[in-house]
């Protein structure tokens, strides 16, 4: 573990995302910054960039970019449909879609990005049941959330391993069963644990809690 000393005269004046220090930094990468454009708030509208000429590797194949921020992504969006920038990244799964369907070319690749579902132990002693935990993980339709809310720019898995290691393929080769069959499977492991259909038509199980003395 390094740590480094942030000298106090230099970074109190400003908050670090709009300090100078940090917007204008210097380095030894293939770029150099030859333009800022800011607002008088000192938020930046964008970066112009062009080759640092003793770059110890050469001189990089794209000699100048420019970098523009946007407060959201609808005007990055928007700046994209006017010609203002050439390529967006990190957009949300219907926007690419959107951008799909007007001939825009969307590329797309794996990140360790997990959308997960958490229980709050300490709220409802419920979920410290085993049985119930695993009944939701297994009720829950993972590949239609994929479907139809990321429209298909996801993979839905089952544990932390990728679905592109070979530990995965072994891992899962034996789960290919269908819906039904496992929505069978979960409702037999919870009446198996006592719980049974109610009135209101919805799997039940009454517990009692012992009072302290």
């Amino acid at each position: 573990m390094t740590l480094g000393i942030m000298p106090k005269n230099l970074w109190d004046k400003s908050p670090i995302e709009l300090n100078e220090k940090n917007t204008n930094p210097i380095g030894s990468g293939p770029y150099m910054i030859s333009s800022v454009s800011k607002q008088s708030s000192g938020i930046i509208d964008y970066y112009e960039l062009t080759y640092f000429k003793k770059f110890i590797l050469g001189t990089p194949y794209i000699k100048n970019i420019v970098l523009r921020f946007y407060p959201n992504e609808s005007g990055i969006l928007q700046a994209l449909e006017n010609g203002d920038i050439e390529q967006v990244g990190s957009i949300m799964p219907e926007n690419a879609e959107s951008l799909k369907l007007k001939n825009y070319r969307v590329e797309s690749s794996v990140l360790p990005r997990v959308f997960g579902l958490f229980f709050n132990q300490n709220q409802n002693k419920l979920f410290t049941d085993k049985v119930v935990v695993r009944a939701i993980n297994d009720a829950i339709d993972k590949d239609k959330i994929v479907r139809d809310v990321l429209y298909g720019y996801g993979v839905a898995i089952d544990d932390p391993i990728p679905p592109n290691m070979i530990a995965y393929q072994k891992l899962n080769s034996e789960n290919n069963i269908s819906r039904e069959e496992t929505l069978k499977k979960v409702q037999s492991s919870l009446t198996k644990d006592g719980w049974k259909i109610g009135t209101s038509g919805f799997l039940e199980k009454t517990a009692t809690e012992k009072k302290r003395r």
